[in-house]
């Protein structure tokens, strides 16, 4: 059983990882802020991430798979193929949506968003055709990493691609692109890195993989049934972030909110890093022992409200005037748009953290199709919810944003906490 010590060892060197990475939405942000035409780059870099996001999301879950399914030689083959293989035809997925006229039918018609963002969208989408094989290959050996209780190596793999974010930034911006690709080119750069480094890491653990042989072999049947729910659940979470940029460019002060809410949200994401390493977490030490349940639950209460009064804290401050103009570097004229959103957003990472838990604890029973049904039961609320608020209240897009973001969380969880409820009874009888 671990003890609090070991679990803060653990989860504070993952969480740092997620620390990095969600930072980097920021320092992004940041460079494309200081080029010209800051906001209409801001606004085109938010849409183009929010495809590219879509497209990748497919591939989200080969950490989790690799961390709890990984165990011999032939799941290390199997897994490793099947993948793989997703990322690439996800790639494939991207290369299609910039190329061909989807483009135009997506951004343009379903999207909606205005020409003086879309044409810097597409460049920017050209760049990042590579991002969802690299974000597989990284994801698949840092699940592995996590599950041999070597997680700092996967720290060290998002530090290093911090880095060469920064460092391509520094060049790009004497390059005389457009803020928007530069963007995009700095992304996919520490991508690949990273992807570089989480396999020479993983190096030794293959070897001891390859080494181990199973009763009962994993089938790619089995694999299909865990992974697909998986998969499913980040395709429709995922798909709130083009479906927000549409609402956002047709409520009140679009232009405005299209450039701020990414943004904000990029604020936001570097606190619900804790709640997203825990989920990794919570499959590692459930797998270890299910009696690390109550540890975990009190470990992610005490987390849960220390993240949420944190961000609070900020929220109401000056420091969230100083992050915004001199780390985010938006245009004063824009800064009273940020304030509503991020308070309303203060909330979200403690939904994380309890959901971060919950998923865990259905991941590790094998049971995983209830996620993606939780999934879908919030990007329902969601649209509803922007529906409501954009179309019938002429709410400001990104206030409108944000409540709708923050409602759908806690339904998603009020349905995870009642289908755990289902599961415990269950297995009392």
């Amino acid at each position: 059983m671990l003890t609090v010590k070991e679990l803060s060892k653990f989860w504070g060197t993952l969480a740092l990882s997620w620390l990095f990475m969600t930072a980097e939405f920021s320092l992004v942000n940041a460079i494309i802020a200081r080029l010209p035409e800051a906001k209409f780059n801001l606004a085109a870099f938010g849409v183009t991430m929010a495809l590219v996001m879509l497209c990748e999301s497919p591939v989200f879950p080969a950490i989790s798979a690799s961390n709890a399914l990984v165990k011999d030689a032939v799941s290390l083959q199997r897994l490793r193929r099947f993948s793989h293989t997703v990322a690439a035809l996800m790639s494939c997925v991207l290369l299609l949506l910039a190329v061909t006229p989807l483009f135009n039918l997506v951004v343009s018609g379903l999207m909606e968003i205005e020409t003086s963002v879309s044409q810097l969208v597409k460049p920017a989408l050209l760049c990042m055709i590579a991002t969802p094989i690299a974000v597989g290959y990284r994801r698949f050996y840092q699940g592995i990493l996590v599950s041999f209780g070597k997680a700092k190596f996967v720290a060290y793999g998002t530090a290093i691609r911090l880095a060469t974010v920064f460092g391509s930034g520094l060049l790009l911006m004497l390059a005389g692109w457009p803020g928007a690709v530069v963007g995009s080119v700095c992304f996919v750069s520490g991508m690949v890195m990273e992807a570089a480094v989480s396999r020479i890491a993983c190096r030794r653990c293959i070897l001891e993989l390859k080494s181990k042989t199973s009763q009962e072999e994993l089938s790619y049947r089995r694999i299909y049934t865990f992974y697909l729910p998986l998969a499913l659940t980040s395709v429709i979470l995922i798909s709130i972030h083009p479906m927000t940029s549409f609402f956002l460019s047709h409520g009140a002060k679009s232009i405005e909110s299209l450039a701020v809410f990414p943004v904000v949200s990029a604020l936001v994401l570097i606190f619900k890093s804790a709640g997203i390493a825990f989920q990794e977490v919570t499959i590692a030490a459930l797998n270890r022992s299910p009696q690390n349940a109550a540890i975990l639950r009190r470990f992610g209460l005490v987390l849960a409200t220390a993240v949420t009064l944190l961000l609070l804290a900020t929220s109401i401050s000056p420091l969230a005037r100083i992050w915004f103009e001199w780390v985010g570097g938006l245009p004063s004229e824009l800064l009273p748009y940020t304030s509503t959103p991020l308070m309303i957003l203060a909330f979200l990472p403690a939904t994380t953290i309890w959901s971060a838990f919950q998923r865990g604890f259905i991941i590790t029973s094998g049971v995983t199709r209830y996620i993606s049904k939780a999934g879908l039961l919030e990007v329902v609320i969601v649209l509803i919810s922007m529906s409501t608020a954009v179309k019938g209240f002429d709410m400001i897009g990104a206030d409108a944003a944000a409540c709708s973001l923050l409602i759908g969380a806690v339904s998603a969880n009020l349905y995870l906490l009642f289908v755990r409820g289902r599961m415990a009874q269950v297995e009392a009888q």
